[in-house]
């Protein structure tokens, strides 16, 4: 029995790489397509714009609260403030038409 479970496992591991060798290498498309309206990519420069929007509009909304007395406080941030900056920027970049 270990010699016929030793031959299949040789012959499955001999074909595989045949097998792999058969199989034409497809090109990667983004997902979405990637363009804006206008059929551009987004340039480092829009996201990096809206990154900084986001960043300064969440904050505004969910400040870090601190804890703690004088000289020994603690600052802890919102758990709000991820979603709420990654909700802006999306707005952002739609605003861009991307």
């Amino acid at each position: 029995m270990r010699k016929v479970l030793a031959a299949a496992a040789t012959f499955l591991l001999l074909a595989l790489p045949a097998h792999a060798q058969l199989q034409p290498v497809q090109p990667q498309q983004p997902l979405g397509g990637g363009d804006g309206r206008s059929g551009s990519q987004p340039r480092f420069g829009d996201t990096q714009d809206c990154r900084a929007e986001a960043q300064r509009q969440a904050e505004a909304r969910y400040p870090p609260q601190r804890i703690g007395r004088p000289g020994r406080e603690t600052t802890i941030q919102n758990r709000d403030l991820f979603p709420a900056e990654t909700s802006l920027f999306q707005d952002c970049m739609r605003r861009k038409g991307f």
